[in-house]
């Protein structure tokens, strides 16, 4: 863990994190909304004010498909192997609680199967 701490730089993370919003097409704002904190939150994080707790380091990566080390290391690797994947999860990563709960009742009906 010592390593990964001694090689975080919140300023480079920020700019990580405003780059992979932006190839995202995602304002401040709607990010700020997906992870329930305030636009100032989101721009103190870009801007490496302030660290970003690790909870939304997985939170974004999740979103966004990627590795967390892209944010560390700066290696883009993938969370998932092809794009529907990464639809799934972006699409999911919209959704509110409630709207979650729908979905996964959904898919449930839809892949009685699969679907836990």
């Amino acid at each position: 863990m010592a390593e990964i701490e001694e090689s975080y730089n919140s300023v480079d993370f920020g700019k990580r994190l405003k780059k992979i919003r932006k190839q995202h097409n995602i304002t401040q704002e709607s990010l700020a909304e997906m992870l329930n904190v305030s636009i100032d939150s989101i721009t103190k994080y870009e801007t490496g004010k302030v660290n970003i707790g690790h909870d939304y380091i997985i939170k974004i990566c999740k979103m966004f498909n990627i590795s967390a080390d892209y944010f560390y290391f700066e290696q883009d690797k993938k969370l998932f192997a092809d794009s529907s994947e990464e639809d799934v999860m972006w699409i999911i990563s919209k959704l509110d609680s409630e709207e979650r709960i729908r979905a996964k009742e959904i898919l449930k009906l839809a892949f009685p199967n699969t679907v836990a």
